[in-house]
C-alpha cells in the first residue's frame, strides 16, 4: 500500500519501527524521540546539523550519517567504513555501529 501522507508520529510508535532515518529537522527530531525510537542522522542543512549533535552526543539517542556516504562499498560511519569517519563517541562508548544501535534499542524498550 502506497499512501501519500501518514501520521509519522503514529509511525514511529509503532513497535515494530525499530530505528528512523531522519534529516534531523526540529520537527523529526522531537517526533522521534517522543516515539521513543533511534535515529539514524543524516543532516543537509540550516539547523539538521545542531540538532543531530544533539541527538547523537548530548542526548545518546542517534548515530550520524556522514554526508561522504557511497551507495557501494560502504563509507558513512561506524567501524570499517571506507569514507575514514567515525561517529564521535565510539571509543568512548566501547564499541562499534552495532552495539550502539543495540543500545539505543534497549533504551527505546525502557521509554515504552
Amino acid at each position: 500500500m502506497i499512501a501519500r501522507w501518514c501520521p509519522q508520529d503514529k509511525v514511529l510508535a509503532h513497535p515494530s519501527v525499530g530505528a528512523f532515518l531522519t534529516h534531523s529537522g526540529w520537527n523529526s527530531t522531537v517526533e522521534g524521540i517522543c516515539g521513543g525510537v533511534p535515529m539514524l542522522c543524516w543532516p543537509f542543512f540550516a539547523e539538521q546539523q545542531v540538532n543531530c549533535r544533539y541527538a547523537c552526543t548530548t542526548w545518546g539517542v542517534g548515530l550520524e550519517i556522514y554526508s561522504d556516504v557511497k551507495r557501494e562499498g560502504g563509507g558513512g560511519f561506524g567501524e570499517g567504513d571506507d569514507g575514514g569517519g567515525e561517529w564521535e563517541g565510539d571509543e568512548e562508548q566501547g564499541g562499534g555501529v552495532e552495539e550502539e544501535i543495540g543500545y539505543c534499542l534497549c533504551r527505546r524498550r525502557r521509554v515504552l
